[in-house]
């Protein structure tokens, strides 16, 4: 397993692909070959595939990163081996909603609402397995 690291750093460069690119990139991401710790100032850090580690650098995506972070020390899901996040933007005004699950059937247990991001994709969803996020085409 080979390690790298990434973190919250402002102002990095990005570059810019259309959805069209962006989710055909995405599809070629199978089976995780190299985690990458994310971190966050006074956070425990956790890993990330390389598909969430390309999110990072061709999206506009470390604050769905930096939210994942954060919630993994809330009570909650503190002892949780399973998460379910899903970004999706809403239609009605563009803003977008954050939610986490430990099932895909059952209810968000934390919802929460982002009234703007540069996001280019309408939805991703995130799985987080022992403190490791990936896409689930990646597991």
């Amino acid at each position: 397993m080979e390690l790298g690291c990434l973190g919250s750093a402002p102002g990095s460069l990005l570059m810019t692909m259309n959805t069209y690119e962006l989710k055909r990139a995405l599809r070629d991401f199978r089976r995780v070959k190299i985690y990458n710790k994310y971190l966050y100032p006074g956070k425990s850090p956790i890993l990330i595939s390389d598909a969430c580690r390309f999110l990072l650098e061709n999206c506009d995506s470390s604050f769905l990163f930096d939210l994942i972070l954060k919630s993994q020390e809330l009570k909650i899901l503190r002892d949780v081996p399973f998460k379910i996040f899903r970004l999706e933007q809403l239609r009605k005004d563009m803003s977008w909603i954050l939610t986490c699950s430990f099932d895909c059937e059952k209810k968000p247990i934390i919802v929460k609402s982002i009234p703007f991001s540069k996001f280019p994709l309408p939805e991703i969803t995130i799985w987080v397995i022992q403190n490791v996020a990936l896409l689930p085409k990646e597991r």
